[in-house]
């Protein structure tokens, strides 16, 4: 990377900007060589790109400012030829700023913001020549649409892999730590060795996933063991019907007797052009080839926005396919679906679990593998991946959605002896969904349009039939100083608050008994925001 980089120390009045000699000697109060950065913070001290803070500090979890990184990356080559908005001539970071190559709305720079993890990835990669045509699963390249090229290329040479090969984070601040270490990485990135997706994920998420779909039978610590054709038509089948006893009618009937048989028959007519659903082809181990064309069309099958589902009509370097399985593979590396920085499959190698959690990770971060119910219309939802940012109760619930704020999983339950019964849910959401649309029907009548989306992994039940359950209540009408107890009424029995959309939950005043519910036996006892 050409030109020195220089971080912005005080960057006004905060940070030390001495003459004094700089070397590694320096130490600090709040940084030794046991933490994870040190080597690279003090790289930087010692060519003095970095210094510390008058009370001897680093400070290696503060914040960096898009200014502050801006100076300590150092100029670029090419530099702006106007002004922006917000920073003229005096700024202190002005020449850094105007060569930067940042990114900005309109003509205002916003030389205080925190800058974003993606921000800096973008700005590394410019500084290297902007490399393209790296080969990354699309569960990476999708986490920074703005750029995938510099996502794939920051991730295939290890500038940024996140703490478990998958999460990077890139839409959150930068710390100077982790800028000290990223600046390191891109200056010596020519002599990195390519990483390979499936050798990166922590085995931890590889576990998380596999627990959290409901997809395979069985113990699903040991993540070497190979997984059959006949469990692998049933993983599909499920995750494409959404159900763990999927129903499926018309398939051979030699295979119905057999276990998984159906399942397997189902995915091999569909999406592998196999007509091999004899008990010894139901118990063969799978292949990898054949996991990743099955869950790539049914991907593409289940996915009710298409919206992340791509053809590629290639398909994967050296492998001969044709008719439905050759479709399916072109919908799986439309996806993104890889396995290493080569975009090459190991088509012939037998299935494992780990090898199956490592496609569900990839199919969650296109798709989702979960569902939602908005007004009873089907909705796709990703699982949480973050492992550091689950709720402290995360083993009440049989899975954590990315899109539900923890606030709404830690919340006590205004139920006694409530238990999850996600088999039950999950068989008869319509239950749930179906009184949900009447009793909002009744309030959108009288001119309050509310609508609901209903999670089947938010619900509980007690030994008395009772349930309650957590929806995102979302309005478009909302009357002027409206509290939920003068909307509800007398069902509604929590803490009166200001009546806005946001997260419910709503109880049974008596046992749910039967297949249907009614509406007016449904009470809201909290608001949850």
């Amino acid at each position: 990377m050409k030109g020195k980089r220089f971080l912005s120390v005080g960057l006004c009045a905060v940070m030390t900007l001495s003459t004094m000699t700089v070397s590694a000697k320096i130490s600090f109060n709040d940084i030794d060589a046991s933490h994870w950065a040190y080597a690279q913070v003090m790289q930087l001290v010692d060519d003095g790109t970095v210094r510390g803070y008058e009370d001897g500090s680093f400070r290696p979890n503060g914040t960096v400012t898009r200014a502050e990184f801006s100076k300590m990356i150092g100029k670029g080559a090419e530099i702006r030829p106007d002004n922006f908005d917000d920073v003229d001539s005096s700024h202190w970071g002005y020449e850094y700023i105007m060569s930067s190559g940042l990114k900005v709305d309109g003509n205002s720079f916003m030389p205080d913001k925190p800058i974003l993890r993606g921000e800096v990835l973008e700005m590394i990669w410019g500084r290297n020549g902007k490399v393209t045509g790296m080969v990354t699963p699309g569960a990476i390249t999708r986490q920074w649409k703005e750029n995938k090229e510099a996502v794939s290329w920051g991730y295939s040479y290890g500038i940024m892999i996140g703490d478990d090969g998958l999460n990077l984070r890139l839409n959150e601040p930068l710390t100077r730590a982790e800028a000290a270490a990223l600046i390191i990485r891109g200056r010596n990135y020519s002599s990195a060795t390519p990483i390979d997706f499936e050798n990166t994920v922590s085995e931890d998420l590889i576990k998380l996933i596999l627990n959290q779909t409901d997809l395979v039978d069985g113990d699903l610590s040991d993540l070497s063991r190979e997984i059959t054709n006949g469990e692998l038509g049933m993983a599909v089948a499920r995750f494409e019907t959404g159900e763990y006893e999927p129903l499926l009618i018309g398939y051979p009937i030699d295979a119905i007797p057999i276990l998984y048989g159906t399942e397997w028959a189902y995915v091999a007519k569909n999406y592998l052009d196999s007509d091999d659903y004899s008990k010894s082809g139901i118990v063969r181990v799978a292949t990898l080839e054949d996991a990743v064309a099955a869950f790539g069309m049914a991907s593409a099958s289940k996915n009710n926005t298409k919206d992340n589902v791509d053809l590629d009509p290639l398909g994967y370097i050296g492998i001969e396919a044709t008719g439905n399985k050759k479709i399916a593979l072109s919908f799986a590396k439309g996806i993104g679906i890889h396995f290493n920085s080569k975009g090459i499959l190991d088509a012939n190698k037998k299935l494992t679990l780990r090898d199956l959690g490592l496609i569900l990770l990839q199919v969650d971060q296109c798709v989702g593998l979960k569902v939602s119910y908005k007004n009873s219309v089907k909705q796709d939802e990703r699982i949480k991946k973050n492992l550091a940012d689950y709720p402290s109760n995360a083993s009440m619930y049989p899975t954590i959605l990315e899109s539900v704020p923890k606030a709404v999983y830690e919340a006590d339950w205004d139920l006694s002896d409530a238990r999850h019964n996600y088999e039950f849910t999950r068989t008869f959401y319509s239950i749930f969904s179906d009184v949900l649309t009447r009793f909002s029907t009744k309030y959108n009548d009288e001119g309050l349009y509310m609508r609901y989306t209903f999670y089947p992994s938010l619900v509980v039940v007690n030994n008395e039939g009772y349930a309650a359950f957590r929806v995102y209540m979302e309005l478009t009408s909302i009357p002027n100083g409206a509290t939920f107890k003068s909307v509800f009424g007398d069902k509604f029995v929590g803490e009166d608050a200001e009546f806005k959309s946001g997260y419910i939950e709503i109880k049974t005043a008596t046992p749910l008994t039967g297949t249907v519910y009614d509406e007016e036996d449904l009470i809201v006892t909290k608001a949850i925001y």
